[in-house]
């Protein structure tokens, strides 16, 4: 899945070459077809989140 993920992201920014040497060099791993759209959040959400609870622990963190 994160394959997918970081290829929908790299064809939707128009990084076309870095996406074509992702899908060549997982080919062995996993299928990644052009044109789809992976179900669920998109990687920019999910690296949004992931700051977002990281910003918060750390002020936790601060506070105690």
């Amino acid at each position: 899945m994160t394959y997918t993920l970081i290829h929908a992201f790299l064809t939707k920014q128009e990084h076309t070459k870095a996406a074509d040497a992702l899908k060549k060099a997982a080919k062995d791993v996993v299928v990644i077809k052009d044109g789809l759209e992976p179900e669920g959040p998109s990687l920019e959400e999910i690296i949004s989140q992931w700051k977002a609870n990281a910003k918060a622990v750390s002020e936790c963190v601060i506070s105690t």
